[in-house]
């Protein structure tokens, strides 16, 4: 599970290594959830799946957003290059 001590770096280095395989399965997400105080979180969440389309749709969902005044966060996976273009904020 997470060790607070790790910094960022540390941290993107461990996901980086991590078996493509393993996935977290829901009880241990539900902890960390609960750790990074995520569960009481008034925010509208959407997950987008399927197989064409994705990055389009969240690409005019996060625009849609933004243009109506709410604050945005925005991950995709995989990355290209780097882990932290995963992760958007406004």
């Amino acid at each position: 599970m997470i060790n607070k001590n790790y910094s960022l770096s540390k941290w993107l280095k461990n996901l980086e290594n991590i078996n493509k395989k393993t996935i977290f399965n829901l009880i241990e997400l539900k902890s960390l959830a609960k750790k990074l105080n995520l569960l009481n979180s008034k925010a509208f969440i959407f997950t987008v799946g399927g197989t064409n389309g994705k990055g389009t749709t969240c690409a005019m969902l996060e625009r849609l957003l933004l243009n109506s005044g709410y604050q945005v966060g925005l991950y995709t996976s995989p990355h290209l290059i780097n882990y932290v273009e995963r992760v958007r904020i406004n």
